[in-house]
């Protein structure tokens, strides 16, 4: 009874801990500390190199750190954009014809990063190998070659850049530099073990596995049956995907020790297959997992990591500390090396930002130090010292990283509101979610929005008042309304209402009556009318099936969206001179009321705004470009 006690105390101060770390991070502006390196401080502070305030080796929380970091390895591999991972190069030329820049794919620049990196690490290990007894340099060169996959998630999403292809560049260079290294050092260490035997062979069967369940879950998404028996249970006590999801990470966990084989690498596999199969509208079931991880499990483990750490121990050492600058030095030069192929891509400031991130480590190096040491391949003074560089790297990279690319400060962008709950409502509020806009459904009649509430809307009772305060702060807060309310005459008078009042840029309206519509554009109001806009809509169909392919689907990574010019660094420039990321293009300029078709000499000027189409992974860097003052 006492030991259970002991838990809970443990884990108050933990979590006490988790929820503190943010809330102090946010007032230190100028410190930029990402909150996964505050986390491991707060676990110094109170674990054996601080007040030793929590006995450590507390069976409770140690498996719940563990299962963090199998957590935190399951998120990364959801947060993997395969459509920038494998889209194909592309070139954009520049006035003149005196310079193309091209647009690598993500694992182009993985892989090159990656093979830099080893033969760095094979050569410093070699020559390391000459001034102090290390038995295997190439278990020290894996040992020298890894990151921390679980650190670069979690400040990438921190800064905001994880959906860029800047972003998805870290990771999955991140990725491939964990995953082959852990794959690299099962098959050294099975070698130097075991000899060359078919238990090297047994890490395919994971694999097998990733191709089984990953075939499964496509089979399953093409049953229109199961597709809905499975919305149908994602609701409420049910939560199927949810279960789902936790079920799989377990299957692959037990699969992974089954085998031998690392069981990160085996929950890294269960959130790459989550990352291939979800649809657009599972984006509720990300977040709720997300929430679980980085709201519980997450954060235990950072701590955990901060428990763990003995300062003095370390400092006993006179080798250790001699070897640490040196391995330091090692280890920032090797990865800034390592990101060479960065400067061909993007600028220095981000380019030497990535090779700070990339440097961190954490988990990997330390389990890999203590599979050497174990093994006899390298002494404990060794093993010491490679514990204290991990400490500083994933102390020092982060905030380096944070302080070269900064957290992007993104003004939220308004929701769209849907004043008329009734069935058009709903349709189009299910369609904008599709395309990820943020919305909000207004309505006079309880059952409206109790009904919208059930479906998972963010639904809200008004009156259709001008002096209802709620429904005022709706319109006040919005900047675009689409009403779809069945009283012809009360639609037309919000929309008068929302434009007038409220100065509402853009409102949109269904009206019934064709006789109407000259009385909304009057007052500045888009309208749609199925008698009219069902032969524009057929028409369009027939003669551009693929602008309709992209304006309805979002079941691909292709996506049409319209943004403002703000940058001054573009105003006045002329489309021929910028460069767009990727695959986008420009397709249309909305200059005040008149639309332009752009040509490479259309001028840029304040406040024109531009329909881009192309790949989601390159519209954040597009939306920065244009958008943001500070390139």
């Amino acid at each position: 009874m006492e030991q259970e006690a002991n838990t809970f105390f443990n884990l108050l101060i933990v979590f006490g801990l988790a929820m503190m770390v943010p809330i102090v991070l946010s007032k230190q502006k100028k410190l930029q500390l990402p909150i996964v390196v505050g986390e491991i401080i707060a676990g110094i502070l109170i674990g054996k190199s601080g007040f030793n305030v929590i006995a450590l080796n507390d069976p409770i929380l140690e498996f719940l750190s563990h299962f963090g970091l199998i957590y935190l390895m399951f998120l990364s591999g959801i947060e993997i954009d395969f459509a920038t991972l494998l889209s194909p190069p592309t070139k954009t030329k520049i006035k003149n014809n005196q310079k193309s820049t091209k647009t690598f794919p993500a694992i182009h620049l993985g892989i090159f990063s990656f093979l830099i990196t080893i033969l760095l690490s094979v050569g410093f290990s070699f020559l390391l190998a000459t001034f102090i007894p290390i038995k295997s340099p190439w278990m020290m060169a894996l040992i020298m070659s890894t990151t921390s996959l679980g650190v670069v998630v979690p400040v990438l999403k921190e800064a905001k850049v994880i959906n860029s292809h800047y972003g998805q560049s870290i990771l999955v260079s991140s990725f491939i530099a964990d995953f082959v290294t852990m794959l690299l050092i099962t098959v050294l260490v099975t070698f130097l073990s075991k000899g060359l035997t078919l238990e090297v062979l047994l890490v395919f069967v994971l694999f097998l596995t990733f191709f089984l369940f990953y075939r499964f879950g496509m089979f399953v998404n093409r049953i229109p049956y199961l597709q809905k028996t499975l919305s149908d249970l994602s609701h409420a006590t049910a939560q199927i995907k949810i279960r789902g999801a936790f079920a799989l990470i377990l299957i692959f966990i037990v699969t992974s020790e089954v085998l031998g084989t690392e069981v990160i690498l085996g929950s890294f596999l269960a959130g790459v297959i989550i990352a291939l199969i979800r649809k657009p509208n599972d984006v509720y079931v990300i977040e709720q997992l997300e929430a679980f991880g980085f709201g519980l499990f997450i954060p235990i483990f950072f701590i955990n990591v901060g428990l763990n750490i003995d300062l003095p121990a370390l400092f006993q050492s006179s080798t250790a500390i001699a070897l640490v600058p040196i391995l330091l030095g090692g280890a920032y030069l090797i990865k800034l090396a390592g990101v060479i192929p960065f400067f061909f891509q993007f600028s220095i400031k981000k380019s030497l930002a990535a090779g700070f991130l990339i440097s961190s480590r954490l988990s990997l190096i330390i389990a890999a130090s203590a599979i050497g040491l174990r093994m006899g391949l390298i002494n404990d003074a060794t093993n010491t010292a490679i514990i204290l560089v991990a400490i500083l790297t994933v102390t020092i990279s982060p905030a380096m990283f944070m302080r070269l690319v900064g957290k992007k400060e993104e003004k939220e962008k308004p929701p769209i509101l849907i004043v008329g709950a009734n069935e058009l409502g709903i349709q189009t509020a299910d369609q904008l979610i599709l395309h990820k806009d943020k919305i909000v459904l207004a309505d006079c009649e309880p059952d409206a929005i109790r009904k919208a509430i059930n479906n998972r809307f963010n639904a809200v009772l008004i009156t259709y008042d001008r002096n209802d305060p709620t429904f005022s702060k709706l319109l006040a807060e919005s900047d675009t309304i689409i009403c779809c309310i069945s009283d012809p005459k009360l639609n037309y008078e919000i929309c008068k209402l929302a434009k007038s009042e409220f100065n509402l840029e853009r409102v949109l309206s269904y009206v019934l009556n064709t006789r109407d519509l000259p009385l909304y554009h009057q007052i500045g109001v888009e309208t749609t009318n199925a008698a009219l806009d069902r032969a524009v809509l057929m028409a369009l169909v027939a003669r551009n099936p693929a602008m309709y392919s992209l304006l309805t689907r979002t079941d691909d990574d292709k996506e049409l969206e319209e943004i403002e010019i703000l940058n001054p660094a573009y105003i006045g420039k002329r489309l021929r001179e910028v460069v767009l990321p990727g695959d986008v293009l420009i397709l249309a300029m909305r200059r005040s009321d008149d639309l332009i078709v752009p040509h490479g000499d259309t001028q840029l000027l304040a406040g024109d705004h531009l329909t881009i189409a192309g790949s989601i992974s390159f519209f954040e860097d597009t939306k920065e470009m244009f958008t943001h003052h500070n390139n």
